[in-house]
């Protein structure tokens, strides 16, 4: 079991950067201008964040705890809190950029909101990457 909670925490890891790769070129192309664009954009942001991000989050605890690592762990910590401004970004930037219509503020915060989102997954990933056990 815990060898396949470390697979899913791998490659729905992966996938989670994909799509959020994938959210940042869309948004940096004029994508929130589109309804049909707006529209991927915000699956996306559903399934990586909303959907993606609470599994990934317990599968890591599942692996934090099998694995027996200490809870005063620095890299674990930072991993974890890190997802909080994922969330409060997609909540305050991304979602309203894409609820509303298609100015030039909303076009512009959905590009902040994907760069930062795309930054400190990022973060997480180096976090992860450096600290593999």
């Amino acid at each position: 079991m815990p060898e396949a909670m470390q697979h899913l925490h791998k490659y729905l890891g992966y996938s989670i950067f994909i799509l959020l790769v994938l959210q940042f070129l869309l948004a940096l192309s004029g994508g929130g201008k589109k309804e049909g664009t707006r529209r991927i954009l915000d699956i996306i942001q559903t399934v990586s964040i909303r959907i993606g991000g609470p599994i990934i989050l317990l599968a890591g605890f599942y692996l934090w705890h099998s694995m027996k690592i200490g809870l005063g762990t620095w890299w674990l910590l930072a991993a974890f809190l890190l997802w909080a401004p994922m969330e409060i970004v997609g909540k305050r930037m991304v979602r309203p950029a894409l609820e509303h219509s298609e100015g030039s503020e909303n076009s512009s915060k959905l590009v902040l909101g994907a760069t930062l989102q795309l930054v400190i997954v990022l973060a997480i990933f180096g976090l992860m990457t450096a600290n593999a056990a």
